[in-house]
C-alpha cells in the first residue's frame, strides 16, 4: 500500500456498489480494488467502507500523522489535497464521516485541523498563533445536518474576520463572539436576504437598529457559503432525515453482494413515499440553530464601525 503500508489490515471484503463515487483526478495514492471495514479507536464507531472510500480515508488518517509528526515538511500542495480529501469524503458518505472522524474525541479534533489547515494554506499563519472558536462543542446533542450547516458557518466567520482585518484588534473576546452569534444567526436564516428581511421585519427590541456595512458584510459572506454549502446541507439532511426502504432495509439491494436491485426504492435506499421528511428534518435544523442564538447583543454591533 505504499506510504500506508501500516493499515495492513486483517480481512478484506469486497464492496460493490454500482454507484460508487468515482476518486477524483488529482487523487495520485493508491487506489484500492477492494473496501474494508474501518473503527474509529477513539469513540469505538465502527463503518464498511467501499474501495474508493478506504482509499481516500487512508489518505486523510496518512495526512493527519504526517501533519502531527513532520508539521514543517507538510507542503501547501499536500494541505490542499488534505482539505479536499475532507471534502470529498463528506460529500460522498457523510455518516461515515462523522462516525470515523470523531470530533470530541479524536484528540487530532478533524474540525480544528482542517480550519487549522485552511488557515495555515490561504493566510501562511502558524496555527498555534490563531484562535479558532471550536463550532461543534456539544456534537453529542447535534445531529449530522447541524453539524453540516456549523461547517458553513465557521467559515462564513472565518473569512469575515479575514476581509476585516482590524476587527479583532478594537474587539474583544465577548464582541467577537457575539460577531460569531451573529453570523450564525444570519446564515440560519438562509442567507444575507432573509436574514435582512427578518431583520427589517421583526418588531422586537433586539431588532431595533439599522444594519450596519459591518453587518452588511457578515451577511454577504454567510450568503456567499450558504450558497455553496446549501446542496450539502440537503444531502446530509436527505441521508439523515427521509426514511429508509423497509423492503431492502435501506441498502439499495436484496442481496449482500449488492447485485439484485430493489424495485420498490429503485436501488435508492429511501421509502418511495416519504417524499418530505428530509426537507422537515432540513428546515428544523435551520430553526434549532437560529433559536439557540442570543440576539441581544446584535443592536450593541451595529454601532461598531472601523
Amino acid at each position: 500500500m505504499g506510504l500506508f503500508d501500516f493499515f495492513k489490515r486483517k480481512q478484506k471484503e469486497v464492496i460493490k456498489s454500482q454507484y460508487e463515487k468515482e476518486l477524483p483526478e488529482w487523487f495520485t495514492d493508491e487506489a484500492y480494488d477492494q473496501g474494508d471495514t474501518v473503527t474509529n479507536p477513539f469513540n469505538g464507531g465502527v463503518y464498511k467502507l467501499t474501495a474508493n472510500e478506504l482509499s481516500m480515508y487512508d489518505l486523510i488518517i496518512g495526512s493527519k500523522l504526517l501533519m502531527k509528526m513532520t508539521p514543517d515538511d507538510f507542503s501547501s500542495q499536500a494541505l490542499d489535497e488534505y482539505n479536499k480529501a475532507l471534502i470529498w469524503f463528506k460529500s460522498t458518505n457523510s455518516k461515515a464521516y462523522f462516525i470515523l472522524f470523531d470530533t470530541e474525541t479524536n484528540s487530532l479534533n478533524i474540525n480544528s485541523l482542517e480550519q487549522q489547515s485552511v488557515l495555515q494554506g490561504i493566510l501562511n499563519m502558524n496555527p498555534e498563533n490563531v484562535v479558532v472558536k471550536k463550532v461543534m462543542k456539544d456534537t453529542a446533542k447535534m445531529n449530522d445536518t447541524e453539524c453540516d450547516i456549523y461547517r458553513g458557518i465557521d467559515m462564513s466567520f472565518h473569512w469575515f474576520k479575514k476581509n476585516n482585518p482590524t476587527l479583532e484588534i478594537i474587539c474583544d473576546e465577548e464582541t467577537m463572539t457575539q460577531w460569531y452569534d451573529f453570523i450564525t444567526w444570519c446564515y440560519a436564516q438562509d442567507g444575507e436576504c432573509m436574514a435582512e428581511g427578518n431583520i427589517e421585519g421583526l418588531a422586537e427590541p433586539d431588532f431595533d437598529f439599522e444594519i450596519s456595512p459591518l453587518m452588511e458584510s457578515a451577511m454577504g459572506e454567510c450568503d456567499s457559503w450558504w450558497c455553496k454549502y446549501n446542496v450539502d446541507h440537503q444531502q446530509i439532511a436527505e441521508e439523515e432525515g427521509r426514511e429508509k426502504c423497509e423492503k431492502c432495509e435501506g441498502s439499495g439491494y436484496l442481496d449482500e453482494d449488492f447485485k439484485i436491485e430493489c424495485e420498490k426504492c429503485e436501488a435508492s435506499g429511501y421509502d418511495p413515499d416519504d417524499e418530505e421528511g428530509h426537507w422537515i428534518h432540513y428546515g428544523n435544523a435551520f430553526e434549532k440553530i437560529s433559536n439557540s442564538v442570543d440576539t441581544s447583543s446584535f443592536k450593541k454591533l451595529s454601532g461598531i464601525k472601523l
